[in-house]
């Protein structure tokens, strides 16, 4: 899936509506991944309304 797709599914939903999740350790190569992908999105203009939380190693810590 690249972003024109991601853009194109999510495109159904209204973007203030929509909670994207980082998730991963930045210290362990590949584990970053989902970390990197939410800071990308974060600068996008499609998805300037949807709300962005970064977890890191620890989601348990943002359940409330």
């Amino acid at each position: 899936m690249n972003f024109m797709h991601l853009t194109d599914e999510l495109s159904k939903y209204y973007t203030d509506k929509i909670v994207f999740v980082g998730l991963g350790n930045e210290l362990r190569e590949d584990d970053g991944a989902g970390l990197e992908f939410v800071e990308r999105l974060k600068s996008e203009k499609e998805f300037n309304k949807s709300h962005f939380i970064i977890v890191g190693r620890n989601p348990e810590n943002y359940l409330q």
